[in-house]
């Protein structure tokens, strides 16, 4: 389990970044998808299932499930929406 979540707290120092702009936002699925290809690209194969990523990003950010706000992909790997588009 260690090795599962230090595989993903890498893929957020490397992907995600921090913001106080809460309109800047990413979903559940948004950064799943970004994980999935990462991890394959990485590690080739697929990695920690949605649940556990899921899980441990909530844990990480805090707060709701998803979206999470104040969160942006560092090279604008996925498109953000913002509150106003949801």
């Amino acid at each position: 389990y260690q090795q599962r979540s230090d595989v993903i707290l890498e893929f957020i120092n490397e992907n995600i970044e921090r913001t106080d702009d809460k309109k800047q936002i990413l979903g559940v699925m948004q950064v799943f998808q970004q994980f999935r290809q990462w991890h394959k690209e990485n590690f080739m194969d697929a990695g920690p299932g949605r649940n556990e990523v899921t899980a441990y990003l909530t844990a990480f950010f805090g707060g709701a499930k998803s979206p999470w706000k104040g969160c942006y992909f560092k090279q604008n790997n996925a498109v953000c929406v913002s509150d106003d588009e949801i």
